[in-house]
Order: C-alpha cells, then sequence, then structure tokens
C-alpha cells in the first residue's frame, strides 16, 4: 500500500470512527428529550431542522474562507443529483423505522437485526461492484459482529424472555436492508458534490418526510408542542448537530475514502458508545462483557485498516475539495 493510500484509509478510519461515536449520542439525547416531553417524531423533525441550521451556516463559512467549494447545480449530472434525493429518502425511512421498532420490542434485539447491513453491504459490493471480500473482510466482519452481540445481548442475560414483535422484526429487518443500499449509493452515488453539500440535502429531504410521518402516526402535536415550549428544542438540538449534521457528514466522508463495506463493518462499534453515553448520562450500567464487545468491534475496524488488500480502497471518482 502506498503511503497516500495508508494516509487515505487512515484518515478515513478517523473520520467513520468519529461518525460512530457521535452518532451514537441519538439514543441519549431522544430518551432525555422524551423524558422533558417531546415525542420521537417530534424530536426527529426538530433534530433535522437543526442539523440543517448548522450544515448552512458551516457552509456558508466554508465557503467564504475557501475551504467549500460547491458546484453550480447545472454542473451536477441528473443522474447524481437524483441518487442524492433517493438516499435523502432512504435515510429518512431508516431512522423513522427503527423508532418505530424500537418503540414495539427490545432495542437490543432491533439492533442486531440492524446490524446485519454490514453483511448485506459486503454482498452487495461483491455482486453490483465485483469487489470480492477478502478474508481480512470476512472475518473482521465475524469479529464485529460477535463483538456486537455482547454489546447489545449483554443487558438482557438473566432479564427472562424477550419479546419479538413481528411488525417491529420487520420494520429493522427492512431498515437494515435499506441501510445498505442507502450506504452504497452514498458512498459512490454523487461523487461531484461535496460531502457536507450532500449531507445538507440528505438531512433537508427529511424535514417534510417526518412531517409525512408524523401526520400519518398522529404525532403533529408533538411536531408542534416546542412552538409553545421552546425548552423543548434543548435536547433535539443537540441531537441535531452532534447526533446527524456532524457524524451524517463524517460518514459521508468515511465511506468516500474507505467504500461502503469498511465504513460499515467500522460503523458496528456505535452501539458501544451509545450503551457508554447511557451509563454517563442516564445511569444505565455498562458492564465488563459490553467493553470487551466494543473493544472487538474496534478491533475490527483496525484489522480492516492494516489488513484488508482483497478489497477496494479508492472510491469510485475522486472526492472533490471541501468534500
Amino acid at each position: 500500500m502506498s503511503e497516500a493510500a495508508a494516509r487515505r484509509g487512515a484518515s478515513g478510519f478517523l473520520v467513520t470512527l468519529l461518525a460512530a461515536a457521535t452518532y451514537s449520542t441519538v439514543g441519549s439525547t431522544s430518551k432525555l428529550a422524551g423524558i422533558q416531553g417531546m415525542g420521537p417524531i417530534g424530536y426527529l423533525e426538530w433534530r433535522a431542522i437543526a442539523a440543517v441550521l448548522a450544515l448552512g451556516v458551516m457552509i456558508a463559512v466554508g465557503v467564504r474562507l475557501g475551504w467549500v467549494r460547491l458546484p453550480p447545480l447545472d454542473a451536477v449530472p441528473a443522474r447524481e443529483r437524483r441518487a442524492l434525493v433517493l438516499a435523502g429518502i432512504a435515510h429518512m425511512v431508516i431512522t423513522v423505522a427503527m423508532i418505530v421498532a424500537f418503540s414495539r420490542m427490545s432495542i437490543a434485539v432491533a439492533m442486531i437485526v440492524f446490524y446485519a447491513a454490514p453483511a448485506i453491504v459486503t454482498i452487495l459490493s461483491f455482486v453490483l461492484h465485483g469487489e470480492r471480500p477478502s478474508r481480512t473482510r470476512v472475518g473482521s466482519l465475524a469479529l464485529a459482529f460477535a463483538g456486537l452481540l455482547l454489546v447489545v445481548a449483554a443487558p438482557m442475560a438473566g432479564a427472562g424472555a424477550v419479546a419479538i414483535d413481528p411488525l417491529g422484526l420487520g420494520l429493522a429487518a427492512f431498515a437494515a436492508v435499506l441501510q445498505a443500499v442507502y450506504m452504497l449509493v452514498a458512498a459512490r452515488g454523487y461523487p461531484s458534490v461535496p460531502a457536507i453539500g450532500a449531507v445538507f440535502v440528505l438531512l433537508a429531504v427529511a424535514i417534510p418526510g417526518n412531517l409525512v410521518a408524523a401526520l400519518l402516526f398522529g404525532a403533529l402535536p408533538e411536531v408542534a408542542a416546542p412552538v409553545g415550549d421552546p425548552s423543548l428544542l434543548v435536547w433535539a438540538i443537540l441531537g441535531g448537530v452532534l447526533g446527524a449534521a456532524i457524524p451524517t457528514t463524517s460518514l459521508q466522508h468515511g465511506m468516500r475514502l474507505l467504500g461502503a463495506g469498511r465504513a460499515s463493518i467500522l460503523m458496528m462499534v456505535e452501539p458501544f458508545f451509545a450503551a457508554t453515553y447511557a451509563f454517563l448520562f442516564l445511569g444505565e450500567v455498562l458492564g465488563p462483557v459490553q467493553v470487551l464487545g466494543g473493544a472487538m468491534v474496534i478491533g475490527a475496524g483496525m484489522l480492516l485498516q492494516v489488513g484488508d488488500r482483497g478489497a477496494a480502497t479508492r472510491p469510485a471518482a475522486a472526492a472533490p475539495a471541501g468534500g
């Protein structure tokens, strides 16, 4: 591996790890918002609004300082524009599906089902892009999934029967498949758009999408609640900046550097970070088995970084400056 490729891989590893560490704040901020009185759809809507506003400010500053260069709309191929909108819809549907799944069944079981996504990415990468999985990638995937099981299943030990809801299970499985498709599209689908600009569109799509979900689930009053009580917005704003704007941009950049398969395996450390935040801010117990599981997932990502020679280590096209 050349020095440039090694630096690219190290950067991809770090920004993807940052994405996992910040995405995983959503569980705690959404729960704290719920304790304060904000419903889940209301939280998602105001989280998306806060994220889009934060990204808008960052883009404006970046353009002003010359750090971000946004291409004219007519310079972006129509195929990329369609892929970007479809990715935004998929991103929004995944979030809503998992929120409903969490409300109907054990969060641990839903997460185990959802994190079948990296295996689906590996299979689809081979079918669609000819990326033959190396033994290192397959071994890393197995190690990461074993670590994930320790992280999310340990709290269920001795807890008695675990409720399995057919609808919740189906939604989690659907979200896993859609997440795999989303990551493959996001990694290659719109290379001419800088990562931060792409994420702005992705999260902007969620704003009207969440309103549709609120209408379908009868949750419009919870979306309107913060208008009368702005204090409800505290955790949604934190979730928007720390749990949406930063991680979605980081993951977009990480997928361009690592590819969807490697990034998706590294993202499996997210439940470990989520459990850590729940321990720190909500007093939920984080046991040694969960710590071991988190270390296994991080170790799998490091194994991929230093040992994977069979998978592609470059994106389909170079990311533009500022991306």
